[in-house]
């Protein structure tokens, strides 16, 4: 596998993009599978790395390509405060800090944020096949890209996400900060601990390499909603 071979794909809300769109499909079922294979492997059975938002997020890929074949090695999906209130969500933070678990302090930090901040978004369920230490390198570097240029897109000024043990280094290069000191447990995560971080500045460092890099990006791909949605035409069927 070559550098060159890396591309950066930005999937969006398969809930309405997989409609006769079997390229979408079919990258939704690969993304989710290696999902589930890397929580396995990190924390064992029992772990389920899957929310009714998988279906309204934005997911950032990084695929191997090859001939017109599209591999993913890794994603992280990230979706907005305003897009959970559409369908009747919570963001993913906020329905996990209420488990009985959890301190009810930061349950009410974290929901005064919500209540007296816009633009916000929640990032998550990161998850990365390795293949050497070059390419993992970089996969890490295109998917920082990715957020970092989809929060501009998505005029998204603050980021919310858990920080377990397992992706530290990751957080601290993109620039997320803890949001409160006190740990938290996660359920979905067979309950592991971990703290709560918010993103709103980026690191230097990302910022660089999103210059120098930028080509990736620019060479992204898209998949989106094809057609239009006409709600007559489904009614009349």
């Amino acid at each position: 596998m070559r550098v060159e071979d890396l591309k950066i794909i930005i999937f969006k809300s398969p809930y309405h993009s997989m409609n006769q769109n079997n390229f979408a499909q079919l990258m939704f079922g690969k993304i989710i599978n290696n999902r589930i294979r890397t929580y396995l492997n990190y924390h064992g059975s029992g772990v389920f790395p899957l929310g009714a938002e998988d279906f309204i997020a934005d997911h950032i890929i990084v695929a191997h390509s090859e001939n017109d074949f599209f591999e993913p090695i890794a994603s992280i999906k990230m979706i907005t405060k305003d897009t959970c209130e559409l369908f009747g969500q919570k963001l993913p933070i906020q329905a996990w800090l209420q488990d009985k678990a959890n301190d009810n302090d930061v349950y009410d930090k974290v929901k005064m944020f919500l209540e007296t901040n816009s633009d916000i978004c929640y990032t998550g369920s990161y998850s990365c096949i390795k293949v050497n230490d070059d390419i993992d390198g970089l996969v890490h570097k295109l998917i920082a890209i990715g957020i970092y240029n989809l929060m501009k897109s998505k005029l998204c000024k603050h980021n919310f996400a858990a920080g377990l043990k397992t992706g530290q280094r990751f957080m601290h290069y993109v620039g997320w900060e803890l949001f409160d000191e006190k740990v938290v447990t996660v359920p979905d995560i067979n309950r592991e601990k971990g703290y709560i971080y918010k993103l709103t500045d980026f690191s230097e460092s990302l910022l660089s390499d999103n210059r120098e890099l930028s080509r990736y990006w620019d060479d992204r791909i898209e998949i989106s909603e094809l057609e239009s949605y006409d709600q007559n035409e489904v009614e009349a069927a």
